[in-house]
């Protein structure tokens, strides 16, 4: 997920920093900003699941921002979901082709390797 903001955060500490940046913000206000810094700091805590409704939030402030996808798609593999991760790859990857070429060559290589995983290779 990019560049994890609080690596030094551990156990109590970390998710009373949550809570605090959480009650700092109002829900229908958050920034892009926002849901990238919450993101992190809940992969950072373990809990994907958190992690992965702020990256949805963020797909939805910025929908043409490939990264996204794939900070996206990549917790969705942590999670188990390799079929929700080639999606995200693939919608990356077309958002990519044309302006972005080393980016798409990035999402090329994390769908066949999604691929060779599910032929058992």
């Amino acid at each position: 997920l990019g560049v994890v903001l609080y690596p030094t955060y551990s156990g109590s500490r970390l998710r009373r920093e949550i809570k605090k940046y959480e009650a700092s913000i109002q829900p229908d206000a958050m920034t892009a900003e926002d849901c990238r810094r919450l993101a992190n700091l809940y992969h950072t805590a373990g809990d994907l699941r958190s992690a992965v409704a702020k990256l949805e939030r963020l797909v939805e402030l910025q929908p043409n921002d490939a990264f996204v996808r794939h900070d996206l798609g990549s917790l969705h593999l942590e999670l188990g979901a390799p079929e929700k991760a080639c999606e995200l790859f693939r919608e990356g990857l077309a958002l990519t082709k044309k302006d972005k070429p080393a980016l798409a060559e990035l999402y090329e290589m994390e769908l066949q390797r999604l691929e060779k995983a599910e032929r058992g290779q």
